[in-house]
């Protein structure tokens, strides 16, 4: 989706939600190392598409060493951590005129910014 601010936003799974050996994958962290991530992420590309250099994923404010929830419908339940975000669900988003970023898996709702999102995580 096109944000207000201009860029793009897509939010997606890192692997299907069938995989039996997920990939995950491989994103920079904010001390400038490779990190693999797994599950629900989002991306950032200011040039229409061409590139993505803002990627991280979505998880709560702060998921520290582990925290259990409840994905709904097909997602059940899973830990999120620092690698380690919701691995499944049915999305859909919109932002708020303040620019809150609003998105809505099965079961659980997120609310980020553009400026967190191009942020390291």
């Amino acid at each position: 989706m096109r944000l207000r601010e201009g860029p793009l936003l897509l939010c997606s799974f890192t692997d299907p939600s069938d995989a039996k050996e997920p990939k995950g994958m491989l994103i920079t962290d904010g001390w400038g190392q490779p990190r693999r991530v797994f599950g629900l992420f989002g991306a950032i590309s200011e040039d229409d598409g061409k590139t993505w250099p803002h990627i991280r994923l979505i998880t709560m404010t702060d998921p520290g060493d582990g925290q259990v929830l409840t994905g709904g419908a097909w997602t059940g339940q899973f830990v999120m951590d620092r690698t380690h975000a919701e691995p499944s669900g049915y999305l859909c988003a919109t932002q708020t005129p303040d620019g809150v970023i609003h998105l809505l898996s099965s079961a659980v709702h997120y609310q980020f910014n553009l400026a967190w999102a191009r942020s390291r995580p």
